[in-house]
């Protein structure tokens, strides 16, 4: 982890970033095997009824599909612990001091739990998934909420900082201390420094909240 701090007139920028590239984390998933199995949790929110039916199997309702799902991906309340398989009267006790269905998988092959994330994603219900770092892989958090074109993926290394593209950093920074000099001929500042805040703000986005979970008629 690098440390870098500029200090450009009475205004302090701080950036903490790994120099390496997070595509690193996609080109390894697509190499991995099956075989690859490590801790992942979910965190799942929102409001999901009891009464309207399902996009998934029109003959359900919401919540009957992510009851079975809950069952079928035979993930757990705790690492190590038994699947569970609730219905809706012990499906609330599985909900963390958060407010938010907490479930977890030991044995979550390379680091995820697709067909639930995929389930949520599809019945717009809002999830968090993370996975912690293995082996070559970086650890993962995942959110995804509703109005979202896609998932955000956050990489972070094992002491829990976020990794970023190196390079696009510096390109970033490059771009502020040409904002910043006094003797700049550049004509467009203004345009200098939102390209640079564009550029920082992709690489590190803000990164929405999932809601308390919740059962609705």
């Amino acid at each position: 982890m690098t440390h870098n701090t500029m200090r450009y007139s009475s205004s302090w920028i701080v950036f903490y970033y790994t120099l390496a590239s997070p595509k690193r984390n996609t080109e390894n998933k697509k190499e991995q095997q099956v075989s690859d199995r490590y801790p992942a949790q979910i965190l799942i929110g929102g409001q999901v009824s009891r009464t309207t039916l399902s996009k998934t199997d029109p003959d359900e309702t919401v919540l009957d599909v992510l009851l079975g799902m809950i069952a079928t991906a035979q993930v757990s309340d705790e690492y190590g612990g038994a699947s569970v398989e609730p219905d809706e009267a012990t499906l609330m006790e599985l909900v963390d001091e958060n407010g938010w269905l907490r479930l977890r998988d030991e044995q979550a092959v390379n680091g995820e739990i697709p067909d639930l994330e995929e389930l949520c994603h599809t019945e717009g219900i809002p999830f968090s998934r993370s996975c912690c770092c293995y082996g070559g892989y970086l650890g993962e958090n995942v959110t995804w909420l509703p109005g979202m074109a896609e998932p955000l993926t956050i990489l972070e290394t094992d002491d829990g900082h976020e990794q970023v593209d190196g390079s696009e950093v510096r390109r970033a920074l490059e771009m502020f201390h040409r904002y910043f000099n006094p003797y700049n001929e550049v004509v467009c500042l203004s345009a200098l420094k939102d390209q640079a805040l564009s550029i920082l703000e992709g690489l590190c986005p803000t990164v929405p909240e999932v809601p308390k979970f919740e059962v609705i008629p």
